[in-house]
């Protein structure tokens, strides 16, 4: 839930990917479908306005979660 809210908070499309499969992150179930685990790698994408704050602010918070 944190993620997708952290998502929420930007007005940009973002994506996060893992072995290929890129889902929508401000969606929970997808997020959940991912099962990304800390250690592995993982993809941000951001396309909008704020895309640059956006993968520098979910890219911090990962970091600090996962």
């Amino acid at each position: 839930g944190a993620l997708v809210k952290a998502a929420g908070a930007f007005t940009s499309k973002i994506t996060i990917g893992k072995d290929g499969k890129d889902v929508d992150a401000k969606r929970i179930f997808g997020i959940m479908g991912l099962a990304a685990k800390q250690g592995q790698e993982i993809v941000l994408k951001a396309d909008g306005e704020d895309e640059d704050a956006a993968i520098e602010g979910l890219s911090t918070f990962l970091k600090e979660n996962l």
